[in-house]
């Protein structure tokens, strides 16, 4: 296969020179040809001329214990969450620039990567440590202003950079924009790293200089991979497709150098490597397992959503594909990234853990979000065609859609909603965790948790909605209750967590509303899914509630494959995930969801109810006026047609109110163009 990076004609001449050029200097004078930079082949080997900091952006850095504590606090709150460079390398030459006050005159790009970082480090510092910025006569809000006006106005000089920084500047710069209110900028920017790059040639490792040294080789490494996990995560964000393939890409995954070699404390496991090999577990495996799970998703957009008109059963296959790979890809994670193995082994995160305890506290709960809401984008297709969630008019299709290849493909659309129930229902107990959440809402990973919890409530209101007053139902709704408490019990401030808080809040009003037009309904047979004995196909039309101004158009027909795709089956699903709902009061939730969890020694209740309080409040079935509701669960189903032309034009969930959501993230998945034609 050709490599995207050979050389283009734009070059073939510099080059040719470069190769008869006897004096073998640097080629300094060829900025203005496209695709003829000069040589910056590393970002140590240019002996340049050194220049007061104020010259390149007419101010000085903040004082220099101020400046340290900002570049503490990002490396405690992003840094584990987001690894563009290398700590050690960046932190000589920061106090290189504090104590001098100048920097090399091509070196723009790492000044302001380093005001990017102290940037996003002002959002992230605590209360606590107010009074002593204070008292280096720092004003923060001030501070950020001005950082982040210093870094708009140089931003166009850095792409000229054509560096590594540049690069390392676009992806944190984006992750700013995204997580704090501005999030349209993020797709223009990370376009444009990724062609830098791809310009640069970081895609193609074989094309590397062959005298960097190891740092800078794994700095490239860990960019380019930051880089694939931004493409990933926004065309999932956003509803598009993916710019980079991993098959047009050669870039080794990072390797453990200096800054990551440390493992977690009680646990001494091991991770596979691409080459068969194994390697100890450290703080850097949390970002090569993030890395494969990205690559496993890739073609989750370019094939499942925008699949060019591929028939059904072909797409069918594909998601079970992919389906497996997550599967095996969550059985290879290890203990030290598993949340709830963390917690049950005893490395409960207070003021006393281990610091690298935390880093992999926290990279193994953000790690569970992220494969959990990568399995709800993968089989949310899959519901939409089958009748799970009918989004609109679906597409009127020339051929009658019940083959031969549907009822092959049965089992898995029921194994399809289970994984979806799993997700939703597990994203919805990270509240079993509130010591790691605490942390996280100084961090970066909150407003991201805060669109996962989205996407899960969502789903989760769908399964409520599909079937009222099952106990599937139930819990879908105390499910939904537990992620509108948790940011607000631990404080989270977030412009993503609070519209996420609004919106699911307006759902859970939106299922209770329909609860009542059942139990109200004047109707000796409610038209919202009671079985009937001629099966006709109904409708009816959700009353608008007082606060969420929002309607729901129901559809039910009898002539369906629900007896032998079983999709509303009553059986028990996820018995090692949440069986139970919220703790009650103003205190944090405790691991509430597993029967078996039990407070360790020593430790306090905290408020939460315990087990057998809480199975005698939460058992529908124990309380006699619960009953009745029961057995109507039991029958109430919410019938579709795929084939009856009657149900072009059903709609069973509108998703209008989710437009409250903006560009913030994932709103797309509710849009009913995206449904299998």
């Amino acid at each position: 296969m050709p490599k995207l990076s050979q050389d283009r004609p734009s070059t073939s001449p510099i080059k040719l020179f470069r190769g008869l050029d006897t004096e073998g200097g640097i080629l300094t004078d060829s900025d203005a040809i496209p695709d003829a930079t000069p040589d910056q082949l590393s970002s140590t080997t240019i002996r340049e001329k050194v220049i007061p900091v104020s010259e390149l952006i007419e101010c000085d850095l903040p004082a220099r214990e101020a400046t340290m504590m900002l570049f503490t606090t990002f490396i405690d709150s992003v840094h584990w969450f987001m690894m563009v460079f290398h700590e050690p390398t960046l932190r000589v030459e920061l106090d290189n620039v504090l104590r001098t006050g100048s920097i090399g005159e091509h070196r723009l790009s790492t000044l302001i990567l380093i005001l990017v970082i102290l940037l996003i480090a002002t959002k992230y510092t605590r209360e606590e440590e107010a009074s002593l910025f204070l008292r280096a006569g720092v004003n923060l809000q001030l501070l950020q202003s001005r950082l982040l006006r210093i870094v708009e106005w140089k931003f166009l000089a850095v792409l000229d950079q054509d560096d590594i920084g540049a690069l390392q500047v676009c992806v944190l710069l984006s992750s700013f924009y995204f997580y704090h209110g501005s999030p349209n900028r993020c797709l223009a920017m990370n376009s444009a790293a990724i062609r830098i790059a791809q310009k640069m040639k970081i895609h193609q490792e074989s094309d590397w200089p062959s005298h960097i040294d190891k740092v800078e080789r794994e700095v490239r490494r860990r960019v380019w991979w930051a880089l694939y996990v931004v493409d990933g995560y926004g065309a999932m964000t956003y509803g598009t497709t993916n710019i980079l393939q991993s098959t047009k890409c050669q870039v080794n995954l990072p390797e453990n150098i200096d800054d990551t070699l440390d493992s977690c404390p009680g646990f001494n496991s091991c991770e596979q490597t691409a080459d068969g090999s194994s390697c100890a577990v450290t703080t850097l495996s949390y970002q090569r397992f993030k890395f494969r799970l990205y690559r496993i998703a890739e073609p989750i957009m370019g094939e499942i959503y925008f699949h060019n008109g591929q028939p059904v059963h072909t797409l069918v296959k594909r998601v079970q594909q992919i389906n497996q790979q997550l599967l095996e890809w969550e059985a290879s994670v290890p203990p030290e990234l598993r949340p709830k193995l963390l917690v049950s082994s005893g490395h409960q995160t207070d003021k006393r853990t281990n610091p690298v305890t935390k880093i992999f506290q926290l990279q193994a709960l953000a790690l569970q979000l992220s494969y959990d809401n990568i399995q709800l984008i993968l089989h949310r297709p899959l519901l939409v065609y089958n009748g799970v969630l009918l989004l609109g008019p679906r597409p009127n299709t020339a051929q009658p859609l019940r083959e031969a290849h549907l009822d092959q493909d049965a089992n898995f659309w029921g194994v399809s909603k289970d994984l979806c129930w799993k997700s939703a229902l597990r994203t919805a107990c990270i509240d079993e965790y509130p010591s790691i959440l605490k942390q996280v809402r100084n961090f970066h990973a909150a407003s991201y948790a805060g669109i996962q919890t989205f996407t899960a409530g969502v789903m989760l209101g769908i399964f409520a909605l599909s079937k009222p007053f099952s106990s599937q139902a139930q819990e879908a709704k105390r499910a939904i209750g537990r992620l509108i408490k948790t940011p607000k019990l631990l404080g989270y401030q977030t412009t993503i967590s609070d519209q996420t808080g609004r919106i699911l809040e307006r759902l859970l009003r939106l299922v209770l509303g329909e609860e009542l037009k059942l139990l109200t309904s004047d109707e000796s047979t409610p038209s919202t899914g009671i079985a009937q004995p001629n099966s006709q196909a109904l409708r009816h039309s959700g009353a608008d509630t007082s606060r969420s101004n929002t309607q729901e158009t129901f559809h039910h027909d009898g002539n369906t494959l629900g007896d032998s795709l079983d999709i509303f089956g009553t059986s028990t699903i996820m018995e090692d995930y949440c069986q139970s709902a919220t703790s009650n009061s103003n205190s944090l939730p405790k691991s509430v969801c597993h029967p078996d969890y039990q407070p360790q020694a020593g430790q306090s209740n905290d408020g939460a109810i315990e087990t057998q309080e809480l199975n005698s409040r939460l058992d529908d079935s124990n309380d006699p006026a619960n009953m009745d509701l029961c057995r109507i669960g039991e029958n109430l189903e919410m019938p579709w047609s795929i084939s009856d032309p009657a149900a072009n034009g059903a709609s069973f969930f509108d998703s209008s109110f989710l437009g409250d959501l903006g560009d913030l993230g994932q709103a797309w998945m509710w849009d009913e163009s995206f449904q299998f034609s």
